[in-house]
């Protein structure tokens, strides 16, 4: 049984416990000036250093772009065969050839550029030209038919022939390795070639002929970094599928690539290579209109920007 002097010893109790309790917040929040001032003079004397970013770290901005030019020299063979309506006899088997209207080597200009987004800048647009110009003055060897028009044996000839063609598409960064030094970008696209054709010879009609053509391409940039340096070599092909009545298009360069300047949003780099080409065409025609272009091996040079 609870007797009232019980009931009072724990109200006593309570009561103490609750006074003690609070004389010790109070001790807490209401620390004397003096022990403030200590805390506050040991805090100040403390100094804090500012991390300092790594150059990476300072570029948050998730796109590129980049522009390049490059100048390719070598000589070229084959052949252009230009019928009239496709019809049998209007122009000479795989003629006129290269050589006999007098094309030895040729200068090629090439232009491109490929925008980067998204996370590490893996996805990337391309587009790019490249200008093929072919012009000479040469005398006929032996008769030529071509678009109907017969060229006599002997008869001085102006020629030209080009080839642009001009490409764009999507393609993917793969980083690879320990040291993240070798890279592979696939790409898919396409590519449009115009054809002109244009032979002259004094006193006969001229044969003119031109076209443009559209076909697919897919190919593979493959370039390693040996310890992420400013030296690296890149493999880059390109192709088209074989599909009638569409133009081939095949590239194939090997390149030795320098980066003179490397800085966060500005990278310059220099490169020189080795390069082939080969250009392919066939309609579907009783007679075909042809094209068998192989450039190589040729020269390459050029500078590439990214901003």
């Amino acid at each position: 049984m609870i007797t009232r002097r019980t009931t009072h010893g724990w109200s006593h109790s309570i009561l103490t416990s609750a006074a003690a309790l609070g004389c010790c917040c109070a001790g807490l929040l209401f620390t004397p000036a003096a022990a403030r001032a200590q805390v506050a003079q040991q805090t100040t004397s403390t100094t804090i250093e500012p991390k300092v970013p790594e150059p990476r770290e300072m570029d948050e901005r998730n796109w590129e772009l980049s522009l390049e030019g490059a100048y390719l020299y070598g000589p070229v063979n084959g052949y252009v065969q230009v019928p009239s309506g496709g019809e049998p006899g209007t122009s000479s088997k795989h003629r006129p050839s290269f050589d006999e209207l007098g094309f030895d080597n040729v200068s090629i200009y090439d232009a491109s550029s490929k925008f980067a987004f998204g996370e590490g800048k893996a996805n990337q647009l391309y587009a790019g030209a490249q200008i093929i110009h072919l012009s000479s003055k040469n005398t006929l060897n032996k008769d030529l038919v071509s678009q109907a028009i017969t060229f006599p044996s002997g008869s001085p000839v102006s020629s030209t022939v080009t080839l642009n063609w001009y490409r764009f598409g999507y393609r993917r960064k793969f980083v690879l390795g320990e040291r993240q030094d070798f890279e592979l970008y696939p790409s898919i696209g396409a590519a449009l070639l115009t054809f002109h054709y244009k032979l002259d010879a004094p006193g006969e009609p001229s044969a003119d002929r031109k076209y443009s053509k559209l076909t697919p391409q897919v190919g593979l940039e493959a370039p390693w970094r040996p310890n992420r340096g400013p030296l690296s070599i890149e493999l880059d092909l390109l192709a088209s599928p074989p599909i009638d009545g569409v133009p081939v298009i095949c590239v194939e360069d090997i390149l030795l690539r320098y980066r003179f300047i490397d800085r966060t949003h500005f990278v310059g780099s220099g490169f020189i290579g080795c390069a082939f080409e080969q250009i392919y065409f066939e309609d579907n025609q009783q007679l075909s209109n042809r094209i068998n272009a192989e450039f190589g091996p040729m020269l390459l040079l050029g500078l590439e920007l990214k901003f």
